[in-house]
């Protein structure tokens, strides 16, 4: 990836939501807010369930369009094509979460998750089949509790 694409996978990452826009099949703008769920140096990952009208309209045309609001500046753009990712991919390459007994119960990772599949406990847990793996957990752990059980 080029480093203005990495640039912008960062920011994108930075603030989480966004919103993406598509065409459907009657060439119609189509608009809706997403979360950036993953992030690496090889782009931006957006999930979605084939069954959806974002994904048919994401794999008929191969290209998207994402705008969020950035404290820093004005607004954040980008466009780009689309990959589509195998679900055994994902499966493999996006790795689980677990957060161990050293979790203080502070309640910033249940706050933090997208999918709100973290629930509270004498330490906090994690519900998988919910879990889109995205490491928002993870990266607001203040005391380093949860660990990616795929290191």
């Amino acid at each position: 990836m080029n480093e203005k694409a990495k640039k912008y996978v960062t920011m994108f990452r930075q603030f989480k939501i966004a919103s993406a826009a598509t065409v459907d099949a009657g060439g119609h703008p189509q608009s809706r807010i997403i979360n950036i769920m993953i992030a690496n140096d090889d782009g931006m990952y957006i999930v979605t369930s084939k069954g959806k009208p974002f994904y048919k309209q994401l794999a008929a045309c191969g290209e998207i369009a994402l705008s969020a609001r950035c404290p820093e500046c004005q607004s954040l753009k980008f466009t780009g094509r689309l990959r589509i990712a195998d679900k055994k991919w994902v499966d493999e390459e996006v790795s689980g979460f677990f957060i161990t007994d050293a979790c203080i119960g502070c309640g910033r990772c249940a706050e933090e998750c997208p999918q709100k599949c973290i629930t509270p406990g004498e330490s906090y847990q994690i519900v998988g089949n919910h879990c889109l793996r995205c490491g928002l957990c993870q990266e607001t752990c203040p005391v380093g509790a949860i660990i990616n059980l795929n290191d």
